[in-house]
């Protein structure tokens, strides 16, 4: 037997066969792209029957993700009282840069007892004669929903500080699968009962702990979950839950 012609012919059916495989997982993900396509164009033609209209871009899909446990973090209302008392005030060039405006309030937060490493300046804002510093807490890229520490300042000082501040302990020991944003946005107008257009205007992946029934007086601890903020019209916020089925 010519077992060089042979390998020849092996090498070159293996091609073949490589070939034609590659082939059919090309259409295969072509064919699943299409059919992803026809069912938001779907969606959205759906949703725009029912008056409600995407004005923004529809975020990525999530993979699995986890509860979040978090705790209440008060600020002490005698330390900020004293602190407020004690602080130096401001210079004119200090009001004017936005650097030196961040490090005092920083400075301050410090000096109550307060640091987080979630912590993110999420803006400042010029507010009458004064600015409102604002900053959102963040956990592996994913904000902490109604968590947040607010300083305001005028007539050169920091006149008050607002805190409501949700501290992760620890991820759940469970992965879940998290919906679609088209799922949520279906979830959405399933239930959303409003006269008139709805216009989305942003979407975004949040843990959201529902704390209507509870209060920082009444709990420590409690547990934060994966939800779909969707903002609409005139900065009105709904949140879908996010798990698909907390048995998988």
């Amino acid at each position: 037997m010519d077992w060089t012609k042979a390998k020849t012919i092996l090498i070159i059916a293996l091609i073949a066969a490589n070939v034609f495989l590659l082939g059919n997982i090309a259409w295969i993900s072509v064919k699943e792209s299409r059919a992803a396509e026809v069912s938001e164009s779907e969606t959205l033609a759906f949703l725009a029957s029912r008056n409600v209209y995407l004005e923004t871009e529809l975020p990525e899909r999530a993979g699995k993700l986890p509860t979040l446990e978090v705790r209440y973090e008060n600020l002490d209302p005698r330390v900020v009282r004293e602190n407020l008392q004690a602080q130096q005030t401001l210079s004119e060039e200090a009001l004017s840069q936005e650097k030196s405006l961040l490090a005092a309030a920083e400075a301050f937060g410090e000096s109550c007892g307060f640091s987080s490493e979630n912590m993110e300046l999420e803006q400042v804002v010029a507010d009458g004669n004064g600015f409102l510093i604002t900053y959102k807490n963040v956990i592996d890229g994913i904000p902490i929903e109604k968590s947040y520490l607010q300083y305001r300042i005028s007539d050169h000082r920091i006149q008050s500080v607002d805190c409501y501040w949700l501290d992760a302990v620890h991820y759940g020991e469970t992965r879940h699968s998290i919906t679609s944003p088209l799922q949520a946005l279906l979830e959405f107008v399933s239930y959303h009962d409003q006269d008139g257009a709805v216009h989305v205007k942003a979407m975004e992946l949040v843990y959201w702990l529902d704390d209507s029934s509870v209060t920082q007086d009444t709990a420590v601890l409690d547990t934060a979950f994966p939800a779909w903020k969707i903002t609409f019209n005139n900065n009105e916020v709904e949140y879908i839950f996010a798990y698909e089925e907390l048995g998988e």
